[in-house]
Order: structure tokens, then C-alpha cells, then sequence
């Protein structure tokens, strides 16, 4: 397919409940000191549809503020350094690995105040703040910040921050994590050097299905006022 190429400094205005489709390649790179934006407007504020990338092409949002959502960025495409904000979904638009409805590259050294949904690709140095959070085979989850529901499946994940109403994990390599969400699920995850500050603890236990099993292994965890 084609290239579309959003040089650093352009703004673009989304005027109405409408969304971008990207069905070749899009290069949307700004500078740290010369950001895109993408904005609603008017009937555009807060309810503009997202951008849903197609085509599996190496699209790359970089140095970039969206704004006014209320679904998000879903399909094939990788975002770093982003300031993304939601009335709703900022990344994905549902909690599923599907890519109509997830995003299917990484996303990384971001700030995103919405909820998110992103497999199969990595989620590293981000700050995330969302009512939910589903990351699904995301190979590497490492040194962010998050806050929300979160599910995390078949991932490693390594020195993150999490708060937030529940922190669900599950075939997981947990390591390093500071923990002080309400409720904690854990089930067949491998967990060491992790802190649990507050909150009720579920370890080994899948709540969809209503049975316990015990983790594969716990190595050096600190329980902090937990129950």
C-alpha cells in the first residue's frame, strides 16, 4: 500500500464522531520539542472514533499527542512517546487480543489516560491510568506505571508500579513489581522479589472458573498489611 508521512508540527482536527482508517502505511514522527496532535473538535471532543490501522505495515505514531477519544488506536501499529487521552478507550477498544479491536504493535515511553488493550507485542516505560487494562502475550510488561482493572496473560513482567482496583495474572513470570491494587489474582504464575502493599490476595486462584491451584512458585515476597 501507499505511505502517509504527518511531518512534525501538524495538527489535524477531527470535527464529529468519525475515525481514521489506515489501510497502507502511516509515519506519524514528531520531535520531543515539535509534537503532532490529533484533536477533536465541536461535535469531535471527546467522541471521536480512534484510528484503526488495517493493513500489517510497520505504522509508528512517535512524539505525538491524541486526544478526545472514545475508542481508541487498534490494529497494526507500534506508539512511543505518546500523550494519549480518552473519554473511554485510549488504546484498543475492547479487552481482547483480537486486532480489530486491540493494538497489535508495542507501545512504549508513553502516557495514557484511558483504557488499554494491546497483544502480542511489548508495553515497556509507559504510565497508564484506565479503567481497564488487558494485555494479552505481550512478551515483555517492564517498568511501567499502572493504574486500573488489569489482566496480564503470558507475559513477563518486570519492575512495574500497579494500583488500581484488581491486578489479575495468569502463565505469567512476575518479578520485581511493587503491588498495591484492591484485589490480586494470581494463577500458574512464576513470582519473585514482589511486594503486595494492602489488598486482598488470591494466589492460585481463577476466579472465572471458581477453583484454586497454587502458583508454580513464590520466591521472596513481602506481604505488607495484605489479607
Amino acid at each position: 500500500g501507499n505511505t502517509l508521512v504527518i511531518d512534525p508540527g501538524v495538527e489535524i482536527q477531527v470535527n464529529g464522531n468519525y475515525y481514521m482508517q489506515v489501510e497502507g502505511k502511516l509515519e506519524a514522527i514528531g520531535t520531543e520539542s515539535d509534537r503532532i496532535k490529533i484533536y477533536g473538535i465541536d461535535d469531535g471532543a471527546n467522541n471521536w472514533d480512534g484510528i484503526k490501522f488495517l493493513a500489517d505495515e510497520p505504522n509508528k505514531l512517535s512524539y505525538i499527542d491524541i486526544s478526545g477519544l472514545k475508542n481508541g488506536i487498534t490494529g497494526y501499529c507500534d506508539i512511543d512517546h505518546a500523550l494519549i487521552t480518552a473519554n473511554g478507550w485510549a488504546v484498543g477498544m475492547d479487552d481482547s487480543y483480537d486486532p480489530r479491536y486491540s493494538l497489535r504493535g508495542s507501545l512504549t515511553n508513553s502516557t495514557v489516560k484511558g483504557s488499554v488493550s494491546v497483544a502480542y507485542d511489548d508495553v515497556k516505560g509507559n504510565t497508564i491510568d484506565g479503567n481497564t487494562v488487558y494485555l494479552y502475550e505481550t512478551p515483555f510488561v517492564c517498568d511501567n506505571t499502572i493504574s486500573g482493572s488489569t489482566t496480564i496473560q503470558y507475559s513477563n513482567i518486570d519492575g512495574n508500579t500497579f494500583s488500581g482496583s484488581e491486578l489479575d495474572t495468569r502463565y505469567a513470570f512476575v518479578c520485581n513489581n511493587e503491588v498495591s491494587s484492591t484485589n490480586v489474582y494470581s494463577y500458574s504464575d512464576i513470582q519473585k522479589y514482589v511486594t503486595y502493599n494492602g489488598g486482598t490476595l488470591f494466589l492460585g486462584y481463577y476466579y472465572d472458573h471458581g477453583y484454586k491451584m497454587s502458583p508454580s512458585g513464590l520466591y521472596n515476597i513481602q506481604f505488607n498489611n495484605c489479607s
